[in-house]
This record gives C-alpha cells, sequence and structure tokens, in this order.
C-alpha cells in the first residue's frame, strides 16, 4: 500500500488535515491462527492554530506547527526567516527550517514553495527543483526531532511586496512486524547391514528440527518391508516423537526380525501435526543363513578287536557364516575310542571338535579311530551344530564280527610206556579267536602199535578201524576250552605218532596235532 501523503500550507490553515495509518495486505484476510485485534480507538483531534509570526532584530520570521499548529501536538514545523526590508535588485538570503517534532523517523518529507512573480532565485541549499514558478526540496528521511534547513539566495526585481508561501507533506505509517519461520524436518535411518536369519535388524532413527519453528507432534513411521515383522509381529514401526524445538535432536532405535533370507531395503517418515514431512535414505539390509551338511563313511563289515576309523566332513552349503560351529560324535556302546584328529576330544563317550567359523562353501574334515569289543552291529552317529543353523545329524552303521581261532593241544601219560600197559592222551581244544566256533569235530589215528582201551570228553567218542571219532561239539565260545581223553594200551615197541584232527564250520582247512609216544618192551 502505498503511504499517505499530507500537504499543509503555512499560510492556508483552513485547509483539511487528517493524519491516516499504512496497514499491510494480510490485514485484508482474518488469521485462522488468533483472533482479530480490536480497532484502535481514534483520539479526539485538537484544534488548529494558526502560524505564529514575529520580527527580531532586523528578520521577520513565521512558523507553523503541522497538522494541529501546536508543536506539542503536532509532526512537523515548518519556519520561515527573512530580512524585514531588502533592496531592488539587490542580492538576499532568506531561510526555512523544516523540523521533525516526534521521536520517529518521517519518510519523503517534500517542502514546496511558491515563488513571486518579481522574486529572482539566484541559487538554493540544498538544491531545488524548480517548476512552473514554484521550488521544490525532497528529503528522503528526517529523523526523530531533527532540523533540515534551506536557504536561499535571490534578489527582488520590483519594489512590490514580497509574500513568501510555504507548505510540507510527509508520509506518515503505522507498521507491525511478523516473525516469519520456517519449519524444515530431517530424519537419518540406518540399519544393520547384515545379519543371520536368527539375528535381530536394528533400525536407529535421529530427527533433528533444523528449521526455525517448533514442531509439534512429531511421529516416525516405517513401513517394513515385505519379509520382516516388528518383534511383536507388526508390520510398520510407529515412534511418536512428540515436540521439536529449532535445533532439537531426538535418536530412537528399533528392533525387526527376517522371516526368510533376502535383501530388504526401506525408507522412514517423519512428518508433524501441520503436515511437514521428510523422508529417509533407503537402508538396505542383507539376510544370510548359514547351512550345514554333514557326511559320516567308516566299515560296513569290521572284525572284534581290531581299529578303525570313521571319516566325517562337515560343510557350509548356506550362504552366511556358520559362527561356532561344532560337531561332536556320540560312542556307541561297545565301540571304545582310540585316538581323534584336529584336536577331537573324548569326554563321557563323545568326541567333540570346535570347528570355527566357516565361511559360505567352507568344509572341515576330521577322523576318529575306535576299537569294538564285541560282535554286533554299531551304530555311530555324528552332530553338527552352529549359531543360526538348524543341527544336521549323519550315522554309520558297522558289523563287528569275530574270528574263531582253535588251538589243538595233546598230551599223553605217561611217556614212555611199557608194551602191554597204557597211556592216556589228553586232548583239549582251546578257542582263541573272537567269534564262536561251531560244529567242532575230533578225530584221532591209531598207529598198529596202539590198542584203543576207551574214551571220555565233552562229546562221545568211537572206534572205527583205526580212527577214534567225537560227537560233533555244537559250538565253542571264545576263549573257551572242550577237553577229550583217549586210553591207548601198547602193543608194541614203536616210536609212535598220537594225530589228532579237528574241523569247525568258520574254517575250510582242519587243525591237526600230533602227539610221539616211545611204547618199548
Amino acid at each position: 500500500m502505498k503511504p499517505a501523503v499530507y500537504w499543509l500550507s503555512a499560510l492556508a490553515l483552513s485547509s483539511s488535515i487528517s493524519l491516516l495509518g499504512c496497514r499491510s495486505m494480510d490485514d485484508d484476510r482474518r488469521s485462522t491462527q488468533q483472533p482479530a485485534p480490536a480497532p484502535v480507538k481514534e483520539e479526539p483531534k485538537p484544534a488548529a492554530e494558526g502560524p505564529k509570526s514575529g520580527t527580531r532584530d532586523g528578520w521577520n520570521t513565521s512558523w507553523m506547527a503541522f497538522p494541529t499548529g501546536n508543536k506539542s501536538t503536532s509532526v512537523v514545523m515548518l519556519e520561515y526567516a527573512t530580512p524585514a526590508e531588502v533592496r531592488l535588485n539587490a542580492p538576499f538570503e532568506y531561510m526555512l527550517n523544516v523540523t521533525n517534532l516526534t521521536e520517529l523517523t518521517l519518510d519523503q518529507v517534500i517542502v514546496a514553495e511558491t515563488l513571486p512573480a518579481h522574486l529572482k532565485v539566484k541559487s538554493a541549499t540544498p538544491a531545488a527543483t524548480e517548476k512552473d514558478g514554484s521550488m521544490r526540496w525532497e528529503f528522503a528521511t528526517i529523523g526523530p526531532r531533527e532540523t533540515k534547513q534551506i536557504r536561499v539566495n535571490c534578489s527582488a526585481e520590483s519594489t512590490q511586496l514580497i509574500t513568501h508561501c510555504a507548505s510540507v507533506a510527509w508520509s506518515s505509517k503505522v507498521c507491525i512486524s511478523n516473525t516469519v519461520v520456517e519449519p524444515k524436518l530431517k530424519i537419518e535411518k540406518n540399519a544393520t547391514p547384515e545379519v543371520l536369519t536368527c539375528e535381530p535388524i536394528t533400525f536407529s532413527f535421529r530427527v533433528t528440527n533444523s528449521g526455525t519453528a517448533t514442531l509439534r507432534g512429531v511421529r516416525i513411521e516405517d513401513p517394513l518391508a515385505s519379509g520382516l515383522t516388528r518383534e511383536d509381529g507388526g508390520n510398520t514401526i510407529t515412534i511418536n516423537v512428540g515436540d521439536l524445538a529449532p535445533g532439537q535432536s531426538r535418536d530412537f532405535t528399533a528392533m525387526a526380525k527376517a522371516t526368510k533370507t533376502g535383501t530388504y531395503e526401506n525408507k522412514a517418515t517423519a512428518k508433524d501435526d501441520s503436515g511437514t514431512t521428510a523422508m529417509s535414505a533407503t537402508t538396505k539390509t542383507v539376510v544370510k543363513q548359514p547351512k550345514l551338511e554333514i557326511a559320516k563313511s567308516g566299515p560296513k563289515v569290521h572284525f572284534i578287536g581290531r581299529p578303525f576309523n570313521y571319516d566325517i566332513e562337515v560343510k557350509n552349503v548356506g550362504d552366511g557364516v556358520a559362527r561356532n560351529a561344532m560337531l561332536e560324535d556320540v560312542l556307541p556302546a561297545g565301540a571304545r575310542f582310540l585316538s581323534a584328529t584336529d584336536a577331537g576330544s573324548a569326554t563321557g563317550g563323545r568326541v567333540s571338535w570346535n570347528l570355527g567359523n566357516m565361511a559360505p562353501g567352507a568344509s572341515k574334515k576330521v577322523s576318529l579311530s575306535v576299537v569294538g569289543d564285541t560282535a554286533g552291529k554299531l551304530r555311530n552317529v555324528a552332530n553338527a551344530s552352529a549359531f543360526c543353523a538348524p543341527p544336521v545329524q549323519a550315522e554309520w552303521v558297522t558289523e563287528l564280527q569275530g574270528i574263531p581261532a582253535l588251538l589243538v593241544e595233546c598230551v599223553d601219560d605217561p611217556d614212555p610206556v611199557l608194551v602191554g600197559t597204557t597211556t592216556t592222551y589228553t586232548i583239549e581244544v582251546l578257542n582263541q579267536g573272537s567269534a564262536v566256533a561251531t560244529n567242532i569235530k575230533l578225530a584221532c589215528d591209531l598207529e598198529s602199535c596202539m590198542e584203543y582201551v576207551s574214551s571220555t570228553g565233552d562229546t562221545t567218542g568211537s572206534l572205527a578201524g583205526s580212527k577214534v571219532t567225537f560227537a560233533a561239539l555244537p559250538s565253542l565260545a571264545p576263549k573257551a576250552r572242550a577237553t577229550w581223553r583217549v586210553v591207548i594200551k601198547g602193543r608194541s615197541a614203536s616210536d609212535a605218532r598220537f594225530k589228532i584232527t579237528v574241523t569247525y564250520d568258520q574254517s575250510n582247512r582242519p587243525v591237526e596235532e600230533t602227539e610221539p609216544t616211545n611204547y618199548y618192551q
């Protein structure tokens, strides 16, 4: 709005005078935040007074206070000072003083003077703008209680009375200030860059008011990507931040978990009650899963008492590191631990290995040596585990078999033997092996100098020609003995041989033993 301008003549006090204010364009709109203020009550206008004049020390003076004529209630005072008498065509000087009577700065103060036709102006300080018989001075501002002086040099070109008339105008404004603030909201978000499926994902948020206005009711909303959930099962993180003063920041954290492997990207939004909104940069979290595989091998058939090895291999076939991988082999009953590779330790029938961290694609092979003491099937189980990896298991079955091994011994008593007397052959069969021997058959061959008398033992014997044959012994356990005795009489002198032959199912060759006996006469 253009300021109102007032022109007041020092010699025309009957002019209508009004003081107008200046208002901003926003005053034409009613505020939605606060009620409009009550209108300012106008004070009654004081009665106008005329100009004051006088003569002193050869000078004529005249002044006028505008707009009321009274200095105490006016804004501007205009003063003239001219010589009381001037000579025809002789140069003289007169002065104009314009004074700001207020404590405020006046803008665009204009002093205008109408020149008599017979007054010739030679110069003015400050310089004036002359047009159509008038001079005009413009002052951009006049400070509180400040006086600006105008000096004019001129001469009279006739003896007519010189009458000076001047007017003053100024701009009056009523001003009000509005503080302009700018709300600015900023949100920063970070996320754990990589986790395993069993680990939580940590989101951190920093909300900052980087503007100049207080933000009310700030909140964070972070819709989680598909496959992520809050720890309580929801799929959106919502955080009430509250009010943020200019320059204030607040930090928050939240947790989520992944239901499957993959790469998850998302961004968070912060907003306040007025609709000011900010969005974070996109965060990225890679979720991985270690996965173990285990394989075990060993002999399918082995013999009691002989050491053998189990070989175990563990692989990480997942895409995440298998941290703190462990391997454990449970020894079955009937197997004794002998040794293990790679610092495997045995405690309470279990052999354990600490495999450490296994990167994706890594594998580890170990071995353990055992011995079986009893026949039967040994079912050996190995278990592998690691942080965040499902445990895996492998087993191997080894059938332990024994080997029967028969030892045949024969002793004659007495030896030598007098012809016509007897000697007893004691035959013992010992199973030195680790398995039961079955269907054990014993036969003894007699030479011509020998005469069969009798036989006893674990089975019944009988003579057929020159051979004594015993009934089959069904079985002989490992470390067990079977005993037979055969009584023989000497028929004639001879350096004789008593031959024993033993057969059993587990051997395709007989076991033979010969006992020498000296028969004399």
